[in-house]
């Protein structure tokens, strides 16, 4: 076998920082075409790392370290919990081509300034003519806000990076006509800044092997704590038909994507990336704090229907996939509908797999999550039903669990801070199959389950669980000292 470093691109990110308010988690990437010939060199790393997922890669003891080597294109994530986290991207070289009509956009590679307006207008006349593709070539570019286009896909070649402005005006405020503020205390409207926005778009997408980053670590210690910036890196409204495929989503100072109010959405390949922060992160800002999340959430499918997330790797600062029914877009309610969360990895400091907590709406079904490796998070699955939408035909099948403290909860709550509450929500039909917790506890408190409704008016139906594994012996909620149960749950 070859070992090859030619073509590699070996990033930390993340690394520590004198100048920072708090210490930082590093984390190290490495991305190539995949070659069947070829390993990668490594390094040294803890003996008793392991490889996520298992199949078709292995580790392999080597000159200087270890190397790497797979027999498919894919994405693995190197872990022990003791040593930073190494994620290993493996292209397939005929992924994401450029069409022979793409028209390439004249960026700067380096230049200061924000070079938006020119992919802006470039964008905009393309989406006039009809449509196409409009390719970056590599190099790092400043942008502020970019607008996407009906018709439209952005093609980032590898060692593309587009790289947020740090000049806040560059990242205009959304209207506050837009902004619902008609919302219980406890409900924030969320971020009113975007990096990437789709409004009203169609049929068009970014895909490649380049690099979206909204700088988003760098922002929190510029602004805390006295403000956020409250940027998305993405955010999708009244969309369809919108493919991100291939990309890397890098930092985002809130949630990475909030796709609102759209349909028919593919998201497949991404890789979104954002800081985990240590414990007590923001004691800068609160001496007692004891938070691990920076609000910096994955995917976040909100009021949509007809989302595909296929084979993407989240190692997220909040939740990785949660599943939203906000109403901050103008109060604007749809019901939630065949989300579809398959493939990948997930390594987060909250929830790996999520339905609410915002959940407002009338129905939110028909949501599955299956074939997934979460690596580690607090919280491997969760219902959190608290404001009157009715969830229904979930799924959570044929998953592997690594690490986690809790394993799950499915339970109706009421809304904090919303003492005047009269809506509530409902579950129904929820199937937990094939899904094995290997390590639990690991935050060492707080490892209960729940299984609860709320009232009889307001019970928890049909939950089932198929072949589920406790750190290897069958697990069954009905008599397990961790799962804490009440009296407003039917079969």
């Amino acid at each position: 076998m070859t070992v090859f470093s030619s073509q590699l691109r070996d990033i930390t990110l993340f690394a520590p920082d004198p100048a920072y308010r708090y210490p930082r988690n590093p984390l190290r990437i490495l991305r190539t075409d995949w070659r069947a010939d070829s390993d990668i060199p490594l390094g040294e790393l803890h003996p008793d790392t392991r490889v996520f997922p298992e199949r078709d890669a292995e580790l392999l003891p080597g000159e200087g370290g270890f190397l790497f080597r797979a027999s498919r294109p894919g994405d693995w994530m190197l872990f022990h919990p003791d040593q930073l986290p190494v994620f290993v991207f493996l292209d397939d070289p005929a992924a994401w081509p450029q069409p022979a009509a793409a028209v390439r956009v004249p960026l700067k590679p380096g230049a200061p300034g924000n070079q938006a307006p020119l992919l802006n207008k470039a964008m905009a006349e393309l989406s006039r003519k009809g449509g196409g593709t409009l390719t970056v070539s590599p190099g790092v570019f400043r942008v502020g806000t970019l607008f996407m286009q009906s018709g439209v896909t952005l093609h980032l070649e590898a060692g593309a990076v587009l790289l947020a402005s740090d000049n806040m005006e560059d990242f205009p405020v959304e209207p506050e006509e837009n902004v619902n503020r008609n919302l219980p205390p406890s409900l924030i409207p969320g971020a009113t800044r975007r990096l990437i926005l789709f409004q009203n778009v169609e049929n068009a997408g970014i895909v490649g092997r380049g690099v979206i980053s909204a700088n988003g670590s760098a922002w929190r210690h510029r602004l805390m704590p006295d403000r956020r910036l409250m940027m998305n890196l993405m955010r999708l409204v009244n969309c369809k038909n919108i493919r991100i495929e291939g990309v890397e989503l890098r930092d985002s100072e809130f949630w990475t994507v909030h796709a609102i109010l759209s349909e028919r959405l593919r998201f497949d390949r991404v890789k979104l990336i954002s800081e985990i922060p240590p414990k007590g992160w923001d004691r800068f800002k609160n001496p007692d704090s004891q938070s691990v999340w920076n609000n910096a959430d994955g995917i976040n499918p909100d009021s949509s229907q007809d989302v595909e997330i296929l084979n993407c790797v989240f190692h997220t600062g909040d939740d990785c996939v949660p599943v939203k029914n906000t109403s901050t877009w103008r109060g604007e309610l749809r019901d939630v509908r065949r989300i579809h969360v398959r493939g990948g990895l997930m390594r987060c400091s909250t929830t790996a797999c999520k339905i609410g907590t915002e959940t407002l709406g009338g129905f939110m079904e028909d949501i599955v999550f299956e074939d997934i490796d979460i690596v580690q998070a607090s919280r491997a699955f969760a219902a959190d039903m608290k404001d009157g939408a009715t969830g229904r035909n979930l799924a959570f099948r044929n998953i592997r669990v690594h690490r986690c403290n809790r394993p799950f909860d499915f339970w109706i709550l009421s809304r904090e801070k919303h003492e005047n509450q009269t809506r509530f929500s409902r579950l129904e039909n929820i199937e937990i199959a094939h899904v094995d917790f290997a390590v639990t506890g690991i935050e060492g408190s707080n490892a209960e389950c729940h299984i609860q409704g709320r009232s009889p008016e307001h019970t928890l139906r049909g939950l089932r669980f198929r072949e589920v594994f406790l750190a290897g012996k069958p697990f069954n909620p009905a008599d397990h000292p961790l799962v804490r149960k009440n009296a407003f749950i039917e079969e």
